[in-house]
């Protein structure tokens, strides 16, 4: 059963614990697997992406002073607007 998680519209927050697709990231130092999967953490400041990292073992990078988001393993893709 999957977990549902509730994401800020705005503000600066840490998203942890998460996969990204190779297709839809060119950031450094993420492993992926077989599926084209990497576990990383999002860091958002003030509404938009301010950096992708590597989750390494079971430690993140996210900043001391921003709320921390456990995405739980779930897969992160944009959003399509047409």
């Amino acid at each position: 059963m999957s977990q549902q998680t509730t994401i800020p519209e705005s503000g600066s927050f840490t998203l942890n614990n998460i996969r990204l697709h190779q297709s839809q990231t060119s950031a450094d130092g993420l492993d992926f697997d077989r599926d084209g999967l990497a576990l990383a953490s999002i860091a958002v400041e003030k509404g938009v992406v301010s950096s992708i990292s590597p989750v390494i073992g079971n430690s993140v990078t996210g900043k001391p002073d921003q709320t921390e988001i456990d995405g739980h393993g779930g897969i992160v893709m944009p959003s399509f607007v047409d």
